[in-house]
């Protein structure tokens, strides 16, 4: 019987999923850096939960996000220069309250 998870839980393991998706689609055409803070961790953790099976629609679907991110967002696959990192970072839930994350 799988466990069952919050809503919170879930939303987080989304987070984690749309990181990984942006990692392994930006990776090979520009420089990343993924900042392992504590959301990180904690969105880490709640994706972790879950079982293989029940990880792919995640993964899924956050591939599918990511496609039109990329589609919409020149800056995520044209770098400025050869000194540009795209940084990717899981951000706290106060930071949404306090403006567009």
């Amino acid at each position: 019987m799988p466990i069952k998870l919050t809503q919170t839980q879930t939303g987080k393991a989304f987070e984690y999923a749309l990181l990984l998706e942006l990692k392994t689609k930006l990776e090979r055409i520009t420089k990343l850096n993924i900042v392992e803070n504590k959301p990180f961790t904690t969105a880490k953790d709640c994706f972790e939960m879950f079982t293989l099976q029940d990880k792919a629609p995640y993964l899924l679907t956050a591939s599918f996000a990511v496609n039109l991110l990329m589609d919409i967002e020149p800056r995520l696959t044209h770098d400025i220069n050869d000194e540009d990192i795209l940084e990717l970072e899981i951000l706290s839930d106060d930071k949404g309250q306090e403006g567009d994350v």
